[in-house]
C-alpha cells in the first residue's frame, strides 16, 4: 500500500529543488573555467558602431597608393592581386553589381554591401582573417578609396 506524501514534506522538496535551480543558473559567482575576461583594447577594437553616413567612424587618414600596399601584404594572398578571389580561402571582392537577382549571382563587395561604412566596419573586425581585428584605421582599405576605385 503506497503511502501518502504529506504537504509539508513535499513543500520542503520543493523549496530545496527550488534553491537548487536558482543557485545553478545564478553560478555565484563562481568562474566556470571557460573563456576569459576580455583586455580593455579588446573592448576599445570592438566598441564601434559605424552608421552609413559616415558618424561612428574613427579617425584616420590616407591615399589609394598606401591602401594598394596593405592590400598586397594584407589581403592578396587570399583575394588575388586584383580582389578575383583565391578559393577556397578568399572570396572575389570586385564585380557581381546587380547580380544578386540573377540564376547566377556573383556574392562581392559590389553587389553585397550598400555602404562602405559596412564594408569598413567588417574589414576592421573581421580581417585579415588570420589576425582579425588587427588593420588600424589607417590600415583599412576602405579609407584609401581602393573600393571606390575599382568600381
Amino acid at each position: 500500500m503506497p503511502r501518502k506524501i504529506s504537504g509539508k514534506i513535499f513543500l520542503v522538496v520543493l523549496c530545496f529543488a527550488a534553491c537548487g535551480a536558482l543557485r545553478a543558473q545564478t553560478n555565484s559567482g563562481k568562474q566556470t573555467g571557460l573563456g576569459r575576461p576580455a583586455s580593455t583594447d579588446e573592448v576599445k577594437q570592438r566598441d564601434i558602431t559605424t552608421l552609413p553616413n559616415g558618424v561612428g567612424l574613427p579617425d584616420g587618414k590616407g591615399t589609394a597608393a598606401q591602401g594598394e600596399l596593405v592590400y598586397r601584404d594584407k589581403c592578396a594572398s587570399c583575394h588575388g592581386p586584383n580582389g578575383e578571389g583565391v578559393p577556397p580561402q578568399g572570396t572575389q571582392l570586385v564585380g557581381g553589381v546587380g547580380s544578386l537577382a540573377s540564376d547566377n549571382p556573383v556574392r562581392t563587395v559590389g553587389s553585397y554591401w550598400p555602404y562602405a561604412t559596412s564594408v569598413w566596419d567588417y574589414i576592421h573586425r573581421a580581417m585579415p582573417q588570420n589576425q582579425p581585428g588587427s588593420l588600424s584605421a589607417d590600415d583599412n582599405l576602405c579609407r584609401h578609396g581602393i573600393l571606390a576605385e575599382s568600381e
